[in-house]
C-alpha cells in the first residue's frame, strides 16, 4: 500500500518529501572538500599560546549556547525515545472511543486540486477514527463548496461528517477563525469532544488525527497537542531543505519542551484541543481581536500569529501542553515569489515577529504559572538574537582591524560547529541534507537580525498570502513610531558593537601579554599594531 504521502504526488505534483538523491551525494562530496582546504590552509602561527588565551576568552560566551543547544538534544533525545513511548503505551492500552471532533479548516484561494487533496486526506482520517466529526470548512470562492461537497459525498460510506462552509469576509483569517469558533461553541459539544485547527494546506499523515487525540484522552493534565510536521515542498532543493531543517529544529525543540509537558506554539498547521477550552468567550476573543500593550508604541493589535494567541490562552488558563512526534501532519510549501533570500525573510519576519509580540507578556506569567524550563526557553528567546550575533561581529572587526586569517578562521569553525549540529539533528529526526549546516547557519544569523529589528519594529505585520498588513498607527503618530524605532534600534546595534570590541581589547591585551612573557615573535594575536584600540592607551 502506498503511503498517503506517494499517493498525493498524483494529485499535486512538485510537492515533493525529499530531494534528490544526487544532491545528498553531491554535497557530501563538496563538504568534505571544503573542510580538507579549509584546514590546509589554516596557518599554524594563530595557534600559539597568545591565542588560546584569546579563544579561551571569547569561548565563555560560546561555552553557554553550546551548553544549552547540547541540553535541549539530551531532553529532545530523552523524551522522544524515552519518555513519549510511554505516553503512548498507556493511550494504546487505555483504548477508549475516539471523541467526536470540531475540525475548522482555514483556507485562502487554495486551487480545486489541492482542497480535494486535503479534505479528502482529512475525511479518511476520520473514518479511520470512527468517530464523526463536523468540519467548518473556511472559503472563499463559491466554487470551493461544490470541490468539498463532491469530497464528502465520495466519502459518505466510511466516514459521518457535517460539513459546514463559512465565507471568509475579507477581514483576515483570524476573523474567520473566531467566526467559526462561535459556530462550534453554539452547538454546545458534548464533554470529552475536541477542536482541530489546521491549515488547508495540509495533509494528515496515516493515523495522525488517532494518535493525536488520544493523547489528550487519556492525560487529564493536558489541554492540546500540536503534532510533527514533515514538509511537503513545491521548488528547489536549496528551498526543500530549508524547510525540511526549519521542521527538523522545531521537532528537536518542542520534544525538549514537551519533557516539561509544555510547547512552545501550537502551531496552526494542526492542532487538537479540548472543546471547553476552545469555545470559551476568552479563547475566541484571543483569536479574534489579540492584542498586546507595548511601553513605547502603545496597543498593537495582532494581524497575525494566531497561534501564539491560542497558545498563550491555554498557557495562561493553567494547562499543561504536549507534542506527540509520531503524529505526522504535512504542510504543503512553497515560498513566495521573489527568490529564496526575499521569501525567506519575508516569512522569518512574519513567524520571528510573532514570537516577539508572544514572548513578553508569555514571560510575564511568570516561571510558577509557566513552569521553570519554559520560562528560560522563552528568556533564551529574547537573548539569543544578541549573543548568536557575537561571533560574525567579533570575527568581522577582527579581519577588519587586525588581520584578515581570523575571518578564515571563523569560517572554518561555522563549517565544523554548524556540521556537528546538523548530524545531531538529522540524527534525531532521521532528516538530514548536506545543504542543512549552510541553511542552519543562514537562518540563525539572518534570523537573529530578523529578530533584533522585529523587537523594535513589533507593529510591522503582514500576511505572505493575503494582503493584508498592519503599521504603526496613522498619520502623523505612525512617521513618529517608526522613527523612534530606528533610533532605538540603530543605537542598540552601536552599543552592541562596542560591547563586542570591548571583550576583544580585553582580550588583546591579555594576549599581547602572554605572547611577550612566552617569548612568542610569530603569534599574529602578538603583533606589534594593536589588535583594536577605541581611544589612547
Amino acid at each position: 500500500m502506498k503511503r498517503p504521502v506517494d499517493r498525493f504526488k498524483v494529485l499535486l505534483p512538485g510537492y515533493e518529501e525529499t530531494s534528490p538523491r544526487f544532491s545528498m551525494w553531491a554535497g557530501i562530496a563538496f563538504w568534505i572538500m571544503l573542510i580538507i582546504f579549509l584546514a590546509s590552509i589554516m596557518p599554524t602561527a594563530v595557534l600559539t599560546p597568545g591565542t588560546t588565551v584569546f579563544i579561551a576568552t571569547i569561548g565563555i560566551i560560546g561555552i553557554w549556547r553550546y551548553s544549552w543547544a547540547a541540553m535541549h538534544y539530551v531532553r529532545a533525545f530523552r523524551y522522544k525515545f524515552f519518555v513519549f513511548p510511554r505516553i503512548r503505551a498507556a493511550a494504546d492500552a487505555a483504548r477508549l472511543p475516539l471523541p467526536y471532533f470540531y475540525i475548522l479548516v482555514t483556507s485562502f484561494r487554495m486551487s480545486a486540486q489541492m482542497n480535494a487533496a486535503v479534505y479528502g486526506r482529512l475525511i479518511d482520517e476520520i473514518a479511520a477514527c470512527g468517530s464523526g466529526a463536523t468540519i467548518i470548512a473556511g472559503v472563499t470562492d463559491p466554487a470551493d463548496i461544490e470541490v468539498l461537497r463532491r469530497v464528502v459525498r465520495r466519502h459518505a460510506e466510511s466516514a459521518r461528517v457535517v460539513l459546514l462552509p463559512v465565507f471568509q469576509a475579507g477581514k483576515g483569517k483570524r476573523h474567520a477563525m473566531a467566526d467559526a469558533l462561535e459556530l462550534i461553541a453554539a452547538r454546545h459539544p458534548k464533554p470529552g469532544s475536541q477542536v482541530i485547527l489546521m491549515d488547508g494546506d495540509t495533509l494528515l499523515g496515516e493515523g495522525c488525527l488517532a494518535r493525536a487525540a488520544s493523547i489528550i484522552q487519556t492525560n487529564p493534565d493536558i489541554g492540546a497537542v500540536t503534532t510533527e510536521n514533515v514538509p511537503l515542498v513545491k521548488g528547489s532543493t536549496l528551498q526543500r531543505e530549508w524547510y525540511r531543517l526549519r521542521m527538523a529544529q522545531r521537532s528537536v525543540l518542542m520534544c525538549s519542551v514537551s519533557l516539561s509537558r509544555k510547547v512552545m506554539v501550537l502551531t496552526g498547521r494542526l492542532s487538537l484541543f479540548r472543546a471547553e477550552i476552545a469555545t470559551r468567550p476568552d479563547f475566541i476573543v484571543a483569536v479574534r481581536s489579540d492584542v498586546i500593550h507595548h511601553w513605547r508604541l502603545g496597543r498593537i493589535a495582532l494581524l497575525t500569529g494566531d497561534d501564539k494567541s491560542t497558545w498563550y490562552a491555554v498557557l495562561r488558563s493553567g494547562w499543561n501542553m504536549l507534542y506527540v512526534p509520531d503524529a505526522v501532519a504535512h504542510p504543503l510549501e512553497e515560498l513566495p515569489a521573489g527568490g529564496f533570500v526575499p521569501a525567506s525573510l519575508a516569512l522569518m519576519s512574519r513567524w520571528y515577529g510573532n514570537m516577539i509580540r508572544a514572548n513578553g507578556r508569555a514571560l510575564a506569567l511568570g516561571p510558577r504559572r509557566t513552569g521553570w524550563f519554559l520560562w528560560m526557553c522563552l528568556l533564551d528567546q529574547r537573548l539569543s538574537m544578541w549573543t548568536t550575533l557575537i561571533g560574525p561581529t567579533f570575527a568581522g572587526l577582527l579581519g577588519l582591524l587586525h588581520a584578515p586569517v581570523f575571518l578564515l578562521i571563523y569560517v572554518f569553525w561555522i563549517v565544523l560547529t554548524r556540521s556537528f549540529n546538523s548530524v545531531v539533528i538529522g540524527l534525531h529526526g532521521g532528516r538530514f541534507h548536506p545543504w542543512f549546516p549552510a541553511l542552519l547557519y543562514y537562518t540563525q544569523f539572518v534570523g537573529s537580525v530578523v529578530k533584533v529589528f522585529m523587537s523594535f519594529h513589533p507593529y510591522r505585520q503582514k500576511w505572505t498570502r493575503q494582503k493584508l498588513a498592519a503599521g504603526s498607527g496613522s498619520t502623523g503618530l505612525a512617521v513618529l513610531n517608526s522613527l523612534t524605532s530606528y533610533v532605538y534600534n540603530i543605537a542598540a546595534v552601536i552599543a552592541f558593537v562596542l560591547f563586542v570590541a570591548y571583550i576583544g581589547d580585553v582580550a588583546s591585551q591579555a594576549d599581547r601579554q602572554l605572547g611577550r612573557a612566552s617569548g612568542s615573535d610569530i603569534d599574529l594575536m602578538a603583533a606589534e599594531t594593536p589588535m583594536m584600540q577605541f581611544g589612547g592607551r
